[in-house]
């Protein structure tokens, strides 16, 4: 089972923490969208990209709101960011539920004709020998 969730306004993933300058373990990951008021100098909203972890002590606690995590404010903007997701590049959608994959793309969009998307491409794991329809043959990098 994939532990990653995708929608518009957020995404959810475990991944692994090596240790430093944190303890080492699964943390559960979110990457969310959250509006605030203007401040000051702005009255209109602002957007902020926010990013929230908390260790996983229990994988069915995947996805679940939970005391104990940290966040962090990666980005404050005026335009909305949006996510999406692909297998290819391309036909991005703009929810990722698949519990056997993850997608090979995700596309972060900041509502505007003047800002170009930003896409990362997320590396995908060579198939183990014996799976797949490649079974036994040789793997090269």
């Amino acid at each position: 089972t994939i532990l990653f969730i995708g929608q518009p306004g957020q995404m959810r993933f475990v991944a692994t923490d090596p240790g430093y300058p944190s303890t080492p373990g699964l943390y559960e990951y979110r990457i969310s969208v959250a509006s605030t008021d203007g401040d000051a100098n702005n009255s209109e909203p602002l957007n902020q990209l926010v990013l929230a972890r908390r260790p996983m002590l229990d994988l069915e606690t995947f996805g679940e709101a939970r005391a104990g995590q940290e966040d962090w404010v990666l980005l404050t903007t005026s335009a909305m960011p949006e996510f999406s997701y692909s297998e290819n590049g391309s036909a991005w959608q703009g929810n990722w539920s698949s519990r056997d994959n993850y997608p090979a793309f995700i596309q972060l969009e900041f509502g505007s004709e003047s800002q170009p998307p930003l896409i990362v491409p997320l590396a995908h794991a060579a198939p183990i020998a014996g799976e797949g329809d490649d079974a036994g043959s040789a793997v090269t990098q």
